[in-house]
C-alpha cells in the first residue's frame, strides 16, 4: 500500500513546495486547486473550494485514489485572502473566505477520514494572525483564528483513531498572499519585517520543510506551531 498526500492550493507558494518535497519523499501527491501544478508526477484534481456543492463533486473524484492506502495525509493549505475592516467588509467576501478557508477543509475531511489508517495526518496551515490581529484584513484574521479551532476540534474528534493533526502558523512568507496584503496596505517588505526578530522574510521552502516534518510526527498532535522567525511585540 502506498502513501497518498492531498494538498489544497498546491500549484504555487507554500503548497507547491510541500507537493515537491512530498514527491521526493516517495508520496503520491494530489493537488486540489483551480490551477494546474506543473511538477512532474503530481496528480492534479481541479477544484473550486468556494463551491457550495464541493463535497458532492470531490466525493466522486477522490474515491478512486483513496482505497488501500498505508497512510493518507491532508494539508489544508489553500486560502482565500480578502482585505477589509469591521466597518466595510462585504458579506460576499466574508462568505467566500469562510467557504474556502473553513467549510472546504471540513468537507474534505469528511470525505477522506473514513479511508485514513493510524499514522495518517491532517495538517492546517494557519498564520501568525491565527492568534493575533492587524488592521484591514478582517476576513483573513477571522478565518485563520477559526483554523486553530478547527484543528483542535479535529484533534478531539479523532482522539482514538491514531490520526494526528496540528496547525502550522507561518509568519511573513514570500508568497502571492503576502504581496497582495502589502500592496493593498501600501507597505514595503522592509516595513513588514520591522517586527520580525530575524529581520528577514521567510522562504516558502522553509515552511514546506516544517510541514513535511509534521506529516509523520505524531508528537505534534493538537499543537499550534508558530514558524515566524520570532515576532517582536511593540
Amino acid at each position: 500500500m502506498s502513501k497518498l498526500a492531498i494538498v489544497t492550493g498546491g500549484s504555487k507558494g507554500i503548497g507547491k513546495e510541500v507537493v515537491n518535497q512530498l514527491l521526493h519523499q516517495g508520496w503520491q501527491v494530489m493537488n486540489l486547486s483551480r490551477t494546474f501544478c506543473e511538477l512532474p508526477g503530481v496528480i492534479n484534481c481541479e477544484a473550486d473550494l468556494s463551491r457550495d456543492d464541493l463535497k458532492e463533486i470531490l466525493s466522486l473524484s477522490l474515491a478512486p485514489y483513496l482505497k488501500d492506502r498505508k497512510k493518507v495525509c491532508i494539508v489544508h493549505n489553500a486560502c482565500a485572502y480578502f482585505s477589509g475592516t469591521t466597518l466595510n467588509v462585504s458579506s460576499q467576501e466574508l462568505k467566500q473566505a469562510w467557504q474556502v478557508n473553513i467549510t472546504a477543509p471540513i468537507f474534505i475531511n469528511q470525505i477522506i477520514i473514513p479511508f485514513m489508517l493510524p499514522g495518517s495526518s491532517i495538517l492546517y496551515v494557519g498564520s501568525t494572525l491565527s492568534e493575533m490581529a492587524v488592521p484591514n484584513c478582517l476576513p483573513y484574521v477571522i478565518t485563520k483564528h477559526a483554523s486553530v479551532g478547527l484543528m483542535r476540534s479535529t484533534c478531539q474528534d479523532l482522539s482514538k483513531k491514531g490520526i494526528h493533526t496540528c496547525c502550522i502558523c507561518p509568519g511573513f512568507t514570500n508568497t502571492e498572499t503576502l504581496q497582495q496584503h502589502l500592496r493593498e496596505g501600501g507597505r514595503h517588505i522592509d516595513q513588514a519585517i520591522e517586527n520580525v526578530a530575524m529581520k528577514r522574510i521567510i522562504d516558502p521552502k522553509e515552511i514546506a520543510n516544517f510541514i513535511t516534518y509534521c506529516v509523520e510526527t505524531p508528537i505534534v498532535n493538537g499543537a499550534v506551531l508558530h514558524t515566524n522567525l520570532g515576532y517582536i511585540n511593540q
